[in-house]
């Protein structure tokens, strides 16, 4: 099944891999992060809940960011494990250098998988955007099911101000 950007699909309440695949820049030039969210508010509980380069697992190891290949990312999550709580998931890129705009990508694919299986995917076309930081998609709670939505939305500031709206605390850096 192929998204448009706001399109949304119940997927099975499986492990679940999200792909994300870059054309048209290096795999190393954007960073990918996810965020497992609670409550009504959308925020995260602690640092523990944001997924990043450097932090590759959540804390009870049930969403997991792997390098792919060349050109792709990828996020596992084991949706039957995550804590009861969680009500959505938001994987989101952003630019390493700041001060360029995703207008440099030619667009980003995202792919949700079972196993081997295509469940769903989309493209997000990256031709005039000129943010550094974009919410990819997301994984959230509805009624009984789990669903995918597509987002493609800017994000204006970086992975700083992305971070915070999600409840990360980041401390401002003191010139010494």
């Amino acid at each position: 099944m192929n998204l448009v950007l706001g399109a949304n699909t119940i997927v099975p309440n499986k492990l679940l891999n999200i792909n994300i695949s870059v054309f048209g820049v290096s795999l190393s030039e954007v960073d990918f992060s996810a965020y497992a969210l609670y409550g009504k508010d959308y925020k995260i509980k602690s640092d523990d809940d944001m997924i990043f380069y450097g932090q590759v697992y959540n804390k009870n190891k049930t969403i997991q960011l792997k390098n792919l290949s060349i050109n792709t990312v990828g996020f596992s999550i084991i949706i039957p494990k995550l804590a009861d709580d969680v009500q959505r998931i938001a994987v989101c890129a952003t630019l390493v250098e700041t001060d360029t705009k995703f207008s440099i990508l030619n667009r980003l694919n995202v792919k949700v998988q079972l196993e081997e299986s295509l469940i769903c995917g989309g493209d997000i076309d990256c031709k005039d955007r000129q943010e550094s930081a974009l919410i990819l998609c997301e994984l959230y709670r509805h009624k009984d099911n789990w669903k995918f939505k597509l987002v493609g939305q800017v994000f204006y500031g970086g992975l700083k101000p992305l971070a915070e709206f999600y409840g990360v605390e980041i401390a401002d850096e003191q010139v010494i």
